[in-house]
């Protein structure tokens, strides 16, 4: 009698609450909870990008007259833009600049967080520090530098412009090549110490048996950079790379303070033609099939720029 008692008791007893717990687990994970739990960032990302984004191509396709969308156009503007010299000339204002200022950046860059990663003096406080000009304003920047590049009395301009005899007569930015050069250095200033910041984190990120095993078999601090730190920096430059090309192509501030796109359009970007094309000229279409070309040639881009770095990272 005990024994039937017994298994009575324990056939109607209730399942441990570790099982119970995890049958739970499985029945959210498997359900729709983890969708709902996506759903505000999805359903956020839908209505701040995509939605603008297919506003853009509709208003691309139409033709616009002032602030209004009228009857449609087809590739009516794309045809006018693909002939429109000067924005192939701002294209190519902005693809100078990305061709000459990235590289530098990460040169420099790549030095600096080398430098800050072997543990020089007060690397503590030099760290942090190199967020300082990434987090200023745009439009701070540009005053500062407009300020220190004046002619005559600017820092710079007197102390080392005027006393070598180059633009004595002149403004910086009253030269085509001075003024893309000038728009060039500022960008290499403000961006520099990020990228030197984001290299040196991933240089602390990196796996530490790799090396000993290169101490161990003698091999030499070129070596080592070159087989072990640069390969496993690879992802990590792919994405700052890309971060760079989006923000040099989405530089403004600083040129629109400095310049304003002169002289005669030499520091002209594909911002600053578009804000000229919606603002001066109100030419909506033209410019919202800029903006769909320029996405065009970006994603492009980062195609084949993904294809190219997960070949180059399979060579090591």
């Amino acid at each position: 009698m005990s024994s039937v008692a017994n298994t009575g008791g324990t056939a109607g007893a209730l399942p441990p609450a570790d099982s119970l717990r995890d049958r739970i687990r499985d029945r959210i994970e498997g359900g729709a909870f983890p969708y709902i739990l996506l759903a505000p960032a999805l359903l956020t990302l839908v209505l701040v990008g995509l939605v603008p984004f297919g506003y853009t191509v509709w208003i691309s396709l139409h033709e616009t007259s002032f602030t209004t969308v009228e009857g449609w156009a087809g590739l009516a503007n794309f045809k006018e833009l693909v002939t429109d010299g000067e924005f192939w000339r701002s294209m190519g204002v902005t693809a100078l600049i990305l061709a000459v200022a990235v590289p530098i950046q990460f040169t420099v860059a790549l030095g600096f967080a080398l430098l800050l990663s072997r543990g020089v003096y007060a690397s503590r406080v030099l760290a942090p520090a190199l967020l300082i000009p990434a987090v200023i304003a745009p439009t701070v920047v540009a005053i500062v530098w407009k300020i220190m590049l004046a002619p005559s009395w600017g820092f710079l301009t007197y102390e080392f412009v005027e006393r070598f005899g180059i633009l004595s007569e002149s403004s910086i930015f009253s030269t085509k090549w001075s003024a893309v050069a000038a728009i060039i250095l500022i960008d290499v200033w403000q961006w520099t110490p990020f990228v030197a910041l984001a290299l040196f984190a991933g240089i602390q990120a990196l796996p530490l048996s790799p090396y000993r095993a290169a101490s161990v078999d003698g091999a030499s601090r070129w070596a080592t950079f070159r087989y072990i730190t640069l390969p496993g920096l690879y992802p990590l430059l792919a994405v700052l790379f890309l971060i760079r090309v989006i923000d040099t192509f989405k530089i403004f501030d600083t040129v629109f303070v400095l310049t304003g796109g002169g002289p005669q359009d030499a520091t002209q970007t594909i911002s600053i033609y578009l804000y000229k094309s919606v603002f001066d000229f109100f030419e909506l279409g033209l410019s919202a099939a800029a903006a769909v070309i320029i996405f065009i040639l970006f994603f492009i881009f980062a195609s084949i720029a993904y294809r190219l770095f997960t070949r180059t990272l399979k060579l090591f």
